[in-house]
């Protein structure tokens, strides 16, 4: 007479068991994980490469336009300062692939009056400047500046800042993934002082 019980299968002890194919699993719990650490790896890297890249060039060029005439190629009809630029971005784009530029010189009569307004006797001893009291002309043209800068290469023994900002497709597509641009979007700076190539009259003190 056959039993209505089930037969107790063999089987099943030995499949509980059987830790084949256990490393594949784990291997693609962390495959995800590794392949985005590589990745990002690789993405950073590149924009730390590009960075270098442009701040050499950016040092470089600066230091190469302190003498009275720097050797920059271009139209005989373009300002010294548009020269520079299209030196940097002549320099730089040999390696970085369709680059988007934002380049500015900014010169000054001295370090010290470097983002600060001209200097001025405050008579009343009210903390500001009041027409008709005495100030340093830096910019040299008869008016109370509160920015001495001047948008341009400077004159001899000027000191000149340079800030470029270049942004540049990211080489690997994954900014989404990680929440970033699709650009990259990189600011240096260095500043430079001009040879004194020849000599500079000190600011006058004006009173108007």
């Amino acid at each position: 007479m056959i039993s209505g019980r089930p037969i107790k299968s063999a089987a099943k002890p030995r499949l509980a068991a059987d830790a084949r194919g256990a490393a594949m699993s784990e291997f693609g719990l962390l495959l995800l994980p590794m392949c985005l650490f590589l990745v990002g790896s690789l993405d950073m890297g590149m924009e730390i490469y590009y960075k270098s890249v442009l701040q050499g060039a950016v040092n470089d060029i600066a230091r190469s336009a302190i003498v009275e005439s720097p050797n920059f190629t271009g139209d005989a009809s373009m300002q010294l300062e548009d020269k520079i630029k299209a030196a940097i971005k002549e320099r730089v784009g040999t390696l970085v692939p369709n680059p988007t530029w934002d380049i500015k010189l900014t010169s000054y009569y001295d370090f010290t009056g470097a983002k600060k307004p001209e200097r001025y006797v405050d008579t009343n001893k009210n903390g500001k400047y009041d027409k008709g009291e005495c100030f340093t002309d830096s910019k040299v043209n008869n008016v109370y500046d509160t920015d001495t800068s001047s948008a341009t290469r400077g004159g001899a023994d000027d000191v000149v800042f340079y800030e470029v900002n270049m942004k540049t497709a990211r080489v690997l597509p994954v900014a989404k993934l990680f929440g970033a641009s699709g650009n990259y979007d990189l600011t240096v700076q260095t500043a430079v002082r001009n040879q004194p190539y020849s000599d500079r009259a000190a600011p006058k003190q004006v009173c108007t």
